[in-house]
């Protein structure tokens, strides 16, 4: 009898120590790790990389000098950067102006810059299906007539 109960002290003491083994490590766990999560949130979307801006549009503009009433306009956006951009005074001209060159995109994203166009203004501002033309500062022209200065989508 007496070996039975050493042997089940020895057994019961083991077995103890084996427990507190496990207690220990899990005591030994840190629990306090922090995540950090950063509030900002960042708008990717830009009519660059969320419109599909390649495509003709069209319009009939005011002229900006004092020889023509009307302008109308086409600008053909196509891929690598390249665009046809053609005029015609309303009334004057009997066939149109074409100019192609490439355009480049300004860093807000959504406004583009036609590179071989000079003394006229030469910024757009790029929404779904349709074109504002800027004035020379690059700002979307506003007032009564800013309507008449939208390139719609064909």
């Amino acid at each position: 009898m007496k070996k039975i109960f050493v042997a089940l002290t020895l057994g019961v003491t083991f077995a103890m120590l084996s427990c507190k083994n496990d207690a220990e490590s899990v005591k030994s766990t840190n629990t306090t790790d922090t995540i950090k999560i950063d509030s900002t949130t960042v708008d990717t979307h830009t009519a660059q990389t969320s419109i599909d801006y390649e495509g003709t549009y069209e319009g009939v503009l005011p002229c900006i000098k004092s020889d023509c009433k009307e302008i109308e306009l086409k600008l053909q956006l196509m891929p690598d950067g390249v665009f046809v951009y053609s005029t015609k005074r309303l009334g004057i001209d009997q066939e149109e102006l074409m100019t192609t060159g490439t355009f480049h995109f300004e860093n807000d994203g959504n406004t583009i810059v036609l590179d071989q166009i000079a003394n006229v203004p030469n910024a757009f501002f790029i929404s779904e299906g349709k074109i504002y033309q800027l004035d020379k500062d690059q700002k979307k022209i506003e007032g009564p007539d800013a309507e008449k200065y939208i390139l719609l989508k064909k």
